[in-house]
């Protein structure tokens, strides 16, 4: 997968011989709250380091999983964790 950043993001995807290529769409704040999120392996945790509520960041982050057509997050009640493709 290649990613550029700009206005919007390119993201070029392979899969098996097959090129698809789709623009898709965030913000450098849905990435400051993907890495926050990561890091600390809890929404809210992320929520409170970013000065946003819970519900926001997990919105966006739903969201930008959505965009990208695939889970980068497991969650469980014990926090988040990062999934192979996130």
């Amino acid at each position: 997968m290649l990613i550029r950043v700009g206005q919007t993001a390119q993201v070029v995807v392979f899969r098996g011989h097959r090129r698809q290529n789709r623009a898709v769409h965030f913000s450098l704040k849905d990435l400051e709250l993907f890495v926050a999120a990561a890091e600390a392996g809890s929404i809210a945790k992320a929520a409170v380091q970013c000065h946003t509520v819970a519900s926001a960041v997990s919105k966006r982050l739903s969201d930008l999983e959505d965009s990208f057509r695939t889970p980068l997050f497991s969650r469980s009640s014990k926090g988040v964790a990062l999934t192979p493709a996130g």
